[in-house]
């Protein structure tokens, strides 16, 4: 008995660090099938798990992270679809960045005019455990008008020249610690978006899904702030999903030619278990403290982030080797997809070294104190902060220690 309770409690914690949370709602009683997916290479490899959950049917998981709940998926992809397809008359191409589970495609199939879906996905094991395990939603993927392509979507978007009227990013990112291809990141990252505005119709929007709204509201906030930035018209809205942490959820929508200001289209007619004219009219109403700030931009931007990394019982020798030292600084700074304009360094009698990297990002130094077994490194850069974690875990891999304590302070206007 104490065995299966222990076995039940890790299960649990598989589905989110909110355990509290995620224990009272999800009691799960099956896992139904695991793979570890090595993406061909393009990528890292992902964790993918489906389990049965109580009362409330299968639960897709990746790297941990529960992605839907199939007796209440329909919330977020009929959202995800059907508000931004109210701007747009009669779409015929539509591409899906992500959107290997098949939910998103299920919902686009439901428009008479649509000619073509091109879904570009990471994992081809995503979509042939969703087709076989979950088949609510992974049978239209096996659609004739639904063409699927196995390809990093931040390298994809970047090769094709096709225009399309929707274009969903419907992706989960993590931050990839081993993966040394730093162009492999964040597929909802601000400039991956602004770069999408190419691949538009004179008709077309795009719209990614975006963050918890209750505990990350001013994430919303600037990003938006930003994107009005890079495009004509940007409208965020807001609908419950109950399995996400908080229950409220945002969209962007962005587009250059379509005015999202104006009034939009009536919901088209298609058959809905969430989605009508009432949801339509009501999310994007995201409040008071939310129209404050994205109209007075009252919430500051991000300029990047500091990151100290102090190591402490570090080997004499190591720490006071000026070659091993600018090694696997550069190592590091590889491995993050920094790069270099400049190197100064400078070694001190009887011990200890200085040695600066002049960066475009800004910049990356240390200081040793071989005596005491100390070293510190500062990193300040503007780039996103997954490719600064990169090279955080990377020297934390170079450099024999006992310890080691890192500090983010982000700098913001």
């Amino acid at each position: 008995m104490e065995k299966k309770e222990q076995q039940s409690n890790i299960t649990y914690k598989r589905f989110s660090s909110y355990d509290q949370f995620i224990n009272l709602h999800f009691p799960v009683e099956s896992r139904v099938a695991h793979k570890v997916s090595d993406n061909n290479g393009k990528s890292e490899p992902i964790d993918i798990e489906i389990y049965e959950v109580k009362n409330l049917g299968k639960a897709l998981l990746i790297q941990g992270d529960i992605q839907l709940l199939e007796s209440h998926e329909h919330k977020y992809h009929e959202s995800f679809v059907h508000v931004p397809l109210s701007f747009v008359r009669n779409p015929r191409k539509v591409l899906i960045l992500g959107g290997g589970d098949g939910g998103a495609a299920r919902e686009i199939l439901k428009y008479d005019s649509i000619e073509e879906i091109k879904i570009v996905e990471l994992s081809e094991d995503v979509v042939e455990l969703c087709k076989e395990y979950i088949p609510s939603l992974g049978s239209s993927l096996s659609d004739p008008k639904v063409n699927i392509v196995y390809d990093n979507a931040c390298d994809w978007i970047r090769k094709t020249e096709e225009k399309f009227d929707l274009i969903l990013i419907d992706a989960t990112d993590f931050c990839s610690t081993t993966d040394e291809d730093s162009s492999k990141f964040n597929l909802r990252d601000e400039q991956n978006v602004s770069f999408c505005s190419n691949l538009l119709s004179e008709k077309g929007v795009v719209v990614y899904n975006d963050d918890f709204f209750g505990i990350n509201e001013h994430n919303t906030i600037n990003r938006t702030i930003y994107l009005k930035e890079q495009f004509n018209f940007c409208k965020p809205y807001k609908v419950n999903i109950p399995y996400f942490l908080g229950g409220d959820y945002t969209f962007m929508i962005c587009s250059n030619e379509v005015n999202l200001n104006a009034n939009i289209l009536k919901p088209k007619k298609v058959k809905t278990k969430f989605f009508n004219e009432g949801i339509l009219n009501s999310c994007f109403s995201l409040g008071e403290n939310f129209e404050k700030g994205v109209s007075n931009h009252t919430l500051e931007r991000s300029l990047g982030y500091t990151i100290t990394i102090d190591f402490s019982g570090c080997e004499y020798e190591k720490i006071n080797n000026l070659d091993f030292l600018k090694d696997i600084m550069q190592k590091s700074l590889d491995t993050g997809g920094f790069k270099v304009l400049k190197t100064v360094e400078h070694q001190f009698k009887p011990q200890g070294i200085t040695i600066a990297f002049m960066l475009s990002e800004s910049h990356f130094s240390c200081h040793s104190w071989p005596e005491y077994g100390r070293i510190c490194f500062d990193l300040f850069s503007c780039a996103n902060l997954e490719r600064s974690q990169k090279l955080v875990d990377k020297l934390i891999q170079l450099i024999p220690h006992d310890s080691v304590k890192v500090n983010k302070i982000e700098r913001k206007i």
